[in-house]
């Protein structure tokens, strides 16, 4: 086992604290600078980013180590667009609430002894860094808990958008823009005859900001601790034993530090010619980019239980992983062939229907039915012939 925990990745590793807090320190400071451009106050962007430094110091503390898988740039990027996001949606509110005052202050006369700004400017700043410190106290421990996960094995949300194609390119594309539309703001600031439009060149800079990061604002980790429910589990093993499969749910190896990768898995499903374990899936209304990113980190699940049972048993054995999503029966079409392919190893998704109508099915004793069920929604399904051997 200690060689196949090398090679997974399973042990624990020190958390980059300085590299990642110096991304999202760096992020969280970009979403803000159209905010300091528009009230002309790099002092209050200085404080903000201060302030998101201290909030990155306190709320990481916590963690030293991960043991999941390291993530790649792909992974890394789509969370700091996302903090991004975050703080030029908070310095939107404050540039809001700049002018808001601004105009309240224009009806009446200026206090004695302040200057013309200072309403405008205080009012304004204290409502972006106490927002920046609400957010970011609870952002920095989700972020660290999202990209480093403490689960052995498991890979960040992100990485099904890691592994498609044209993830590069969409996040490339967005970077350009971001880019762009900053040198729209430098231009436009550079040149006399379009002074007047500059503020409207900032606008837009922060709106291309919070467009372009908003699928990545919210830190999300795939965590299997709350589990599948018991019954939605019961109908799987009763339509795989309706083909053939000899179904073990949640399976474990004794190993601890195995089983504490494997734990994810719903169940294990053996058959002469196929094998397969996985996960199943009760929130069909989920988005689709969950279920990508929640199928992908299915593979290091499989890996282990593979690797296990080959060396405990000595059987060679090649396991399919699948993802069963109940509520949303679309096998047959298109969709049902959608995968998530990483390390050689696919991810089936499995669209089948809503769970009521699984069990009342299995409840109904109608063995030819259940059957013919089963294999539409299995037998079709590209897995490896001559799995288990």
């Amino acid at each position: 086992m200690a060689a196949t925990a090398e090679r997974r990745g399973l042990r624990t590793r020190p958390l980059p604290r300085l590299q990642l807090g110096l991304l999202y320190v760096v992020a969280f400071g970009i979403g803000l600078v159209p905010y300091a451009l528009l009230i002309r106050s790099w002092p209050i962007w200085l404080g903000s980013v201060l302030l998101t430094s201290i909030a990155f110091l306190v709320g990481s503390r916590a963690r030293a180590e991960y043991a999941g898988e390291v993530p790649g740039a792909l992974e890394i990027a789509p969370s700091m667009l996302g903090r991004c996001t975050a703080s030029a949606t908070i310095g939107l509110f404050g540039i809001g609430l700049y002018y808001a005052v601004n105009w309240l202050r224009s009806l009446f006369s200026a206090s004695p002894g302040l200057g013309a700004d200072f309403w405008t400017v205080s009012v304004s700043a204290v409502f972006v860094m106490l927002f920046v410190i609400a957010f970011t106290s609870n952002d920095v421990r989700d972020t660290i808990n999202t990209l480093y996960p403490d689960r052995p094995g498991q890979r960040s949300p992100y990485f099904a958008l890691a592994v498609q194609p044209s993830a590069a390119w969409r996040m490339g594309l967005r970077i350009l823009s971001l880019i762009a539309a900053a040198g729209t703001v430098c231009i436009v600031g550079a040149t006399e005859a379009l002074a007047g439009y500059f503020a409207l060149a900032v606008l837009f800079f922060d709106l291309v900001i919070i467009v372009f990061g908003a699928d990545y604002l919210e830190a999300k980790t795939i965590d299997s601790v709350h589990g599948t429910p018991e019954s939605a589990i019961v109908a799987i093993k009763a339509l795989l034993e309706a083909i053939g499969y000899r179904v073990i749910p949640r399976p474990r190896t004794g190993n601890e530090e195995a089983d504490s990768v494997i734990s994810m898995l719903d169940f294990l499903a053996i058959r002469s010619d196929r094998a397969m374990a996985g996960r199943v899936v009760v929130r069909a209304d989920r988005e689709s980019s969950e279920i990508r990113a929640e199928a992908a980190s299915l593979e290091p699940a499989v890996w282990v239980l593979q690797d296990q049972l080959q060396q405990q048993q000595s059987i060679k054995i090649r396991l399919s992983p699948v993802l069963l999503v109940l509520g949303n029966d679309r096998t047959g079409a298109t969709e049902d062939s959608s995968l998530v392919l990483s390390a050689g190893k696919s991810v089936k998704i499995i669209r089948a229907p809503a769970e009521a109508e699984l069990t009342a099915m299995i409840n109904s004793d109608d063995q030819v039915t259940l059957r013919a069920a089963a294999e539409r929604l299995f037998e079709t399904t590209a897995f490896s012939r001559s799995a288990v051997s």
